[in-house]
């Protein structure tokens, strides 16, 4: 399933004065959509997988979600270093589809680059998502491992 995005565009940032996404502009992410919206799955538990970014407080984050509906969420967990691209290889394949659409709507700008952002991302195909996540190896019965290059010396069960 697709959340809805938060997209800060470089005007809000250049308000905000910062370069990238600061903590508070996470939290309030967490307290305006995503714990409404994981609340909504109706799903218990529900685990929080994160990077190591600076932004990530795991204490504050557990109680953005838990003041603002989703008692779902029980706890967050941090990826080792550079675990990102083999815990979420998702996030490469589908974001460069996302990036793609977006760049084949024409030039983008500070006017329509949010709008064309949240639409594209509202917009991508069940039939899209359910392959990234097979090519990604996340369907059940499929082979998590596929892609290692030494599945026997890692002692990879399939």
């Amino acid at each position: 399933e697709l959340f809805p995005p938060t997209i800060f565009g470089p005007d809000e940032r250049a308000a905000l004065d910062v370069r990238g996404i600061t903590q508070k502009m996470f939290i309030k992410y967490i307290q305006d959509i995503l714990a409404q919206a994981c609340g909504a799955l109706d799903r218990y538990p529900l685990y929080l997988v994160l990077d190591k970014a600076s932004i990530h407080n795991e204490e504050k984050i557990l109680e953005a979600f838990h003041d603002n509906g989703c008692q779902e969420l029980v706890e967050v967990w941090k990826m080792p270093t550079k675990a990102g691209k083999r815990m979420s290889p998702l996030d490469n394949a589908l974001f460069h589809h996302w990036k793609e659409r977006i760049r084949g709507l024409g030039k983008v700008s500070k006017d329509n680059a949010i709008q064309r952002m949240s639409d594209e991302w509202n917009n991508l195909s069940s039939t899209l998502l359910r392959s990234q996540y097979r090519h990604c190896g996340l369907v059940r019965w499929e082979v998590p491992y596929f892609d290692c290059p030494q599945p026997s010396a890692h002692k990879h069960s399939s």
